[in-house]
């Protein structure tokens, strides 16, 4: 029954993205997304007969909910991608700011890129400590920071604010007459010091984070791209996809070098990552009862109000201990969700996210503004990593998320002073 159940699933999800194929007749976010979502069950049912975990406790009724809280999740994606005919919002009032953004962005990455750059080679040279630094940087994190004191602070807001960067980068060559090449490195090194500085050490989340998120922003604003720019780009991309690939397979290798995990071969360790979530999930989280008071979801607000006093993954960890459950696994975003609601709060909490960001991003009249834009970003973000986790789980990613609402809510009021199109 167990693995007729993982079977359906991968089965269910491969017809959606074949059918979203043939309606949409091209590559767009809700195909994007869909078309992950089909690999991530293919690797699950790889995983599923090649790991020595025992998933024989699935049921084909927490796999139906998996589905039923996926298609809530993506109905406001594919709301937008069904308005034909879109254009992007250019509006007199939000020019400035966006203007002094980039601005700001650019100049913002230049010195921890600088310092990044320079420390690059010597973890080249030095592959095989990799998964030594890992292992070791929980309990010894200044050990391993390289960053010089300015270093770290512009490095931190840039850390922080990461969401926006790659939008301000396609919106600029979206709208453009004549791109900066200044502005487009500057903007690019924002993007490519949180992957240089998670590889330093020894980390895939940062990176693979980045990369999905990178694909969904582009696949967002290609439509609003010429096609001589979106050509550049798309090989662009090829590029940089390759040598992020590069990247993720060196600190796999030192990593499971490192484990010594003899018993489970590289491939079902690699697969771990985006087919153990929804199994991990239907397995073991779907009986548990209790919750974790929204330590999960409202960890920053708790935070605040003085609710709680977790900030780390360790504190995150040790509440979630509490639920009898694995806690260094990956259970989805549905599955960090349900820490803190159960089924029917889960549902719900889905729900509304779902209603919210319908309303919030809204086409109407054919025209998208960039702060609509960001919105769907955000959502994206936890659809492409939901094969693994919510990404907005830990505090420091909650205050980031806090303020990139901040400056998407700054911008919506910008956007209001319009005096044309």
């Amino acid at each position: 029954m167990s693995d007729a159940s993982v079977v359906l699933y991968s089965l269910i999800v491969g017809i959606s993205t074949f059918l979203l194929f043939i309606k949409y007749k091209t590559v767009n976010v809700t195909t994007t997304c869909v078309s992950l979502y089909f690999v991530s069950s293919l690797t699950s049912i790889y995983f599923f007969y090649n790991s020595n975990y025992d998933y024989s406790s699935i049921t084909i009724v927490p796999i139906l909910y998996v589905l039923l809280c996926l298609f809530f999740t993506f109905i406001p994606i594919a709301k937008y991608d069904n308005v034909t005919g879109k254009k992007l919002a250019v509006c007199s009032g939000s020019v400035q700011f966006i203007q002094l953004s980039i601005l700001f962005f650019s100049l913002l990455a230049i010195e921890p890129f600088i310092e990044n750059l320079i420390h690059l080679p010597s973890v080249l040279n030095n592959q095989d400590s990799l998964g030594k630094i890992y292992d070791e940087k929980g309990d010894n994190i200044g050990k391993y920071e390289y960053l010089s004191w300015i270093g770290r602070k512009f490095f931190w807001i840039n850390y922080l604010l990461r969401d926006i960067i790659p939008i301000l980068l396609f919106y600029y060559i979206s709208t453009a007459k004549n791109l900066n090449k200044k502005i487009l490195i500057g903007l690019s090194m924002g993007i490519l010091n949180p992957i240089m500085q998670s590889f330093s050490q020894a980390g895939r989340s940062v990176i693979i984070n980045s990369v999905f998120y990178i694909i969904f922003v582009y696949v967002l604003f290609r439509p609003y791209i010429n096609k001589e720019r979106r050509s550049f780009i798309e090989r662009f991309l090829l590029i940089f996809l390759g040598g992020i690939i590069i990247l993720i397979a060196i600190v796999t290798v030192s990593r499971y070098i490192y484990s010594g995990l003899s018993s489970m071969d590289v491939w079902t360790w690699v697969t771990l990552y985006t087919g153990e979530g929804v199994l991990n999930f239907c397995n073991d989280l779907w009986p548990v009862e209790e919750t974790c008071n929204g330590d999960n979801t409202f960890l920053f607000i708790r935070y605040i109000l003085g609710l709680t006093d977790s900030t780390d993954i360790e504190s995150i960890r040790a509440t979630r201990n509490a639920l009898g459950v694995r806690t260094i696994v990956f259970y989805t975003y549905i599955g960090t969700i349900y820490y803190d609601f159960n089924k029917i709060g889960t549902f719900i909490f889905i729900s509304l996210f779902s209603w919210l960001f319908c309303k919030i991003t809204k086409v109407r009249k054919g025209k998208i503004r960039l702060s609509q834009l960001i919105y769907l970003s955000i959502l994206g973000k936890v659809i492409m990593m939901g094969v693994m986790f919510y990404p907005y789980s830990i505090w420091g990613d909650q205050l980031s998320l806090f303020l990139v609402l901040l400056f998407t809510w700054i911008l919506s009021i910008k956007e209001r002073n319009i005096t044309k199109w």
